[in-house]
Parts: C-alpha cells; structure tokens; sequence
C-alpha cells in the first residue's frame, strides 16, 4: 500500500500519527514545520476518504507544526471522521482541537460551549500531556487568606480576605469555596462567586476558631477539582 503525499499536499512532514483502525478506516496525522496533514483512509487501501491541510501560516490552529498526538476520546467514532488532535503552541502549552474530517473543517478547540470557529484566537482549555484530559478547568491555586480585621457592619465578625489565581478564568462560570474547622475532615460551603473574572472575596466569619479554605472551578463542562488548602486562625 502506497500513499502518495505530493498529490495530495504541498507541505514537508516530519513525524507521523495514526488512530486505531474502526470499521475500515483510520486517521493519519502528518506534522512539519509548516503545518500538518490529517487524512482519513481506508485501512486495507490507504484510499483517502477525507483530508484537510492546516499550515502554520494559516493560524487556523495553536501548534499547527507541532502536533502530538491524534485520538478519539469523546469523539463517535470514525465514520464520522471527527478526532481530537493535541498541539503544542508557541508559547509551550498543549492544545486540544476537535477536526471534522468529514466536513473538512476545524469545528473549533474544546471549550464549555463547543466553540466553533474558523479562526482559533481564544476557548481552549489547557492541560498537561499525561492527564486524562477531560475538558474540565483546571484547579484554581488558593493564597494565603490574611485577617481584614472586625466587620464593621457585624462587630462580632471578622473579615478573612481570600484571593486565588486561575488558568482561563474566562472559560470558567464561578467558584464555590469551602471552609472547614476540624482541620479538614469535614468541609462546609463558605461562599459561592458568580464570574470566573472575579479571583477574590471576603468572608465574615466567626472569631476564635481556626479555618482551612478551598476552592473549586465551575463551568458548562463541569467542576475542577479542589485547589491546595489554606488556613488561618482569628
């Protein structure tokens, strides 16, 4: 079987990735300097079924000369010739990006509302290679909450000032943070932050009492899991 590339691309490959084979076909992903090559063949053959040439000049995909891998994770199956293809961009992160072969399209990269785009400028949720990549945000990093001081509207309260940090804070919806005072045992709902933009709050809380915090993403593809914990005593 012989699969000649020149007729079907203009662009130089470095590196080869494929699918498993499912009802007859498979996937094949050829990455280079100046973009990739996805094709759909037919796996007795090599006849190709479908295929769309992504270069890098077309800035149509983060990564587009440094794919690592293909897979079908979350996609139907084959026939319908969709496949998540991981990236790397200029800026050291890994990408993943929903192609339809069938259509011959980019339908955009995975995000809490499928985006779908012609041009890739922002939606992606980034992960590290070797984790089970689930679409999900990632863990917000907790700060260290410090004392604001008595709560002037309720005198027998006392402020305690958290801020955290979180990857794509746009893709997120909110957060719900936990506060917990055996150490961690048990957890109770603290607080909830309606806007993924907002990475701060106040909590009144009563004094003499010693208080883990942690906090968790939300989104339209569900939660993250908890960030580090933190405490502090009032």
């Amino acid at each position: 079987m012989v699969l000649d590339l020149h007729s079907l691309s203009g662009l130089a490959f470095s590196r080869i990735f494929s699918t498993v084979g499912f009802a007859g076909s498979q996937v094949l992903v050829l990455s280079g300097p100046d973009g990739c090559l996805l094709l759909q063949v037919d796996s007795s053959d090599f006849s190709v079924q479908g295929l769309l040439e992504i270069s890098l000049s077309s800035q149509r995909l983060y990564g587009a000369n440094n794919v690592q891998f293909v897979r079908l994770a979350n996609v139907e199956n084959l026939r319908s010739g969709k496949v998540l293809v991981g990236t790397i961009g200029t800026d050291g992160s890994t990408y993943e990006t929903l192609v339809n072969l069938s259509q011959g399209r980019i339908v955009g990269t995975w995000d809490k509302s499928r985006l779908v785009n012609q041009y890739v400028t922002s939606g992606e949720i980034l992960f590290e290679p070797e984790d089970a990549y689930s679409g999900k945000p990632l863990a917000p990093i907790l700060g260290t909450p410090t004392d604001g001081g008595a709560n002037p509207l309720m005198p027998n309260l006392e402020r305690v000032n958290l801020g955290w940090t979180q990857t794509r804070p746009d893709l997120c919806s909110g957060y719900v943070i936990q506060s917990s005072t055996d150490g961690g045992a048990t957890w109770q709902l603290a607080a909830t932050v309606g806007s993924g933009a907002v990475e701060n709050a106040v909590l009144s809380l009563a004094r003499g009492h010693a208080y883990l915090f942690r906090i968790q993403a939300a989104s339209g593809d569900g939660s993250s899991g908890y960030s580090n914990a933190e405490g502090i005593s009032i």
